[in-house]
C-alpha cells in the first residue's frame, strides 16, 4: 500500500508579514494512475473478473495461480486455432 505524503509549498504574504502554506494533496504517480484506469476498465467491462483488481497486492502465490490459468487459457486457444477452430469468445480462466 502507497504511503501518501502532503506536498507543503510556501507562499510569501505582504500582507500578513511573512508567508502562508498551502498544503496540496497527493498525487498518484504516472503508474498508479494507470493502474487506476485499468481497474476502472476491469470493473466496468462485462464477463472480466472483478478479482483482478488491485492484483498488485496479492501475494505471489496468489499471482502464480493466476498466471497458471491464463497459461492454460492460451495453451487450449492454441490448440484450438490448430484444428481450424476459432480462439476468441470469454472462456472461464480456471
Amino acid at each position: 500500500m502507497r504511503v501518501a505524503s502532503v506536498t507543503q509549498i510556501r507562499i510569501p504574504d505582504a500582507a500578513a508579514g511573512g508567508s502562508s502554506v498551502l498544503q496540496t494533496l497527493p498525487r498518484l504517480s504516472p503508474a498508479e494512475a494507470v493502474q487506476v484506469k485499468l481497474d476502472e476498465l476491469l470493473r466496468a467491462t462485462a464477463g472480466a473478473h472483478n478479482a483482478l483488481l488491485d492484483l498488485e497486492e496479492l501475494e505471489e502465490r496468489e499471482l502464480d495461480q493466476i498466471r497458471a490459468g491464463y497459461a492454460r487459457l492460451a495453451e487450449h486457444a492454441r490448440t484450438d486455432l490448430q484444428r481450424g477452430e476459432t480462439d476468441s469468445g470469454v472462456p472461464e480462466v480456471g
